[in-house]
């Protein structure tokens, strides 16, 4: 299970650790590995410039690079300290805000890997070209993924859209 952004999952106001490691125990879910994933930095070179922020860049992009990046780099270099799943529908990725369409564009581009995605709060404007999915999920096959979607009234809205509206536009698609 890959949670992008993952110092928030893995922190103490959510504790993903604490909850997979009871739920194992209790034997309610099978004993799996947790990735958590923090989006780049892109140092400044200087004292007069500020860090460069990847997250958007990541996470947003509708091509399939990231997910690439996950499936050739990531996951190889942890399987090389853990037994990993090969079967894609063992394989689950969540997100948050824009984690949350990297998560999901992940698993629309590469479901021979990801076949579970959690999005809450799903930032599906118009940042990268996400508020394009929905047509882009009418217009293709049917892929095998699952889809878990979490959205509130009360969610942001910006220049890029409003999530509240977005995210019953993608659930409808789907």
């Amino acid at each position: 299970m890959i949670f992008l952004d993952g110092n928030g999952y893995a922190g103490d106001n959510v504790r993903v650790p604490v909850v997979l490691d009871n739920l194992i125990a209790r034997r309610e879910l099978p004993p799996m590995v947790a990735i958590f994933l923090n989006p780049g930095v892109m140092p400044a070179l200087s004292d007069q410039a500020q860090n460069r922020y990847e997250r958007i860049f990541e996470y947003d992009s509708l091509t399939p690079r990231f997910a690439n990046f996950l499936i050739d780099e990531l996951i190889p270099e942890v399987g090389k300290s853990y037994r990993l799943s090969t079967d894609p529908n063992d394989h689950g990725i969540a997100g948050l805000s824009t984690g949350g369409v990297g998560a999901f564009v992940a698993a629309w581009n590469r479901p021979d890997h990801f076949r579970r995605v959690i999005t809450w709060i799903g930032s599906f404007g118009n940042f990268r070209g996400a508020d394009r999915l929905p047509g882009l999920i009418r217009r293709s096959e049917p892929r095998p993924i699952r889809v878990f979607m979490q959205t509130g009234r009360q969610d942001l809205v910006n220049y890029a859209g409003s999530w509240y509206l977005e995210n019953p536009r993608m659930a409808a698609a789907l």
